[in-house]
């Protein structure tokens, strides 16, 4: 037969009473149990016949007090619901609402004390929990801090000052530009008859005529709607001077200007510089075109 458990072994026989040499190592031995309530039992006895775990191995008594006080010990541990509905009690009489983050299954320490709560700072989103007997234990807990309702006042409008002088619109400006009168197909040569002024522009209009006469004689580079802007991107270049044009031309030295005719060698705009042709000796020189019909001699002789 296999040996006994350690247990069936203690339990298997009856023993005369304890010995007095004998009872007192037992209760060392069981107070090694801390608080062991098997101890108790024993002194009740009083010599009666017993289960005499101690007078033949005193590892079994040590044995079942640890486990008697185990058990003792467990049933006094505080839960973590315990904690958690103390620690919002202690909350709520600080004015503060709190949801501690606890699992409630968890067991800690005994406490024949009450819990120190308190936060470990000043919004409670850290909680500390201590206990001071029968032995020293802490834990810090995290929580959620609920905030307070505020209460709703009624919001209190802002008193409207009646003044006495007349509110002046501000006007916006209003602008005036060329408009076609008439859908046009590109190449068209722009005729009086297709354009008008019309007022009412809000706002500027980039690169439109304000004058009709601008854009009179103009060639369309591409199609446009009746009521569109005319705009300097839709017309051909207006040159002032076209190729092959004979101008007058100026030459200014020492304070005596020279007047000549000259040959245009290139169309050109007003303000532009283009090469132009002495008419009787054919020397080509640089002009600055000063209007349709005349231009300002600016450089040397060309070779």
């Amino acid at each position: 037969m296999g040996a006994a458990p350690l247990g069936g072994r203690c339990l298997n026989k009856l023993y005369n009473p304890i010995p007095e040499p004998l009872w007192a190592q037992t209760q060392i031995d069981c107070y090694l149990g801390s608080s062991c309530a098997f101890q108790a039992a024993i002194q009740a006895a009083g010599g009666a016949e017993m289960i005499s775990i101690f007078s033949k191995n005193r590892v079994c008594a040590v044995l079942i007090c640890g486990l008697i006080t185990g058990v003792a010990q467990a049933a006094e541990r505080i839960s973590g619901h315990e904690i958690v509905a103390q620690i919002i009690a202690q909350a709520k009489e600080q004015g503060q609402d709190v949801i501690p983050r606890l699992a409630g299954h968890k067991l800690f320490y005994p406490c024949k004390t009450k819990l120190s709560i308190a936060p470990k700072f000043e919004d409670w989103q850290t909680i500390n929990v201590s206990c001071a007997q029968p032995y020293k234990w802490a834990i810090a807990v995290r929580a959620d801090v609920m905030m307070p309702k505020d209460v709703i006042s009624p919001a209190i409008e802002p008193k409207k000052i009646k003044s006495t002088m007349p509110i002046k619109e501000v006007a916006r400006p209003q602008h005036s530009f060329v408009v076609y009168n008439a859908p046009l197909k590109r190449g068209t040569v722009i005729e009086a008859k297709d354009l008008m002024v019309q007022t009412g522009f809000s706002s500027k209009v980039y690169g439109g005529y304000r004058q009709v006469s601008d854009v009179i004689g103009r060639r369309l580079t591409k199609s446009v709607s009746a009521g569109a802007p005319s705009l300097a991107r839709h017309l051909e270049i207006n040159y002032a001077i076209l190729k092959d044009a004979i101008i007058d031309v100026t030459l200014t030295r020492s304070g005596i200007e020279i007047i000549g005719k000259a040959v245009a060698l290139s169309d050109g705009q007003i303000g532009e510089v283009i090469t132009v042709a002495n008419l009787e000796t054919g020397v080509k020189l640089k002009a600055l075109i000063k209007n349709s019909s005349e231009g300002k001699i600016i450089s040397k002789q060309l070779h």
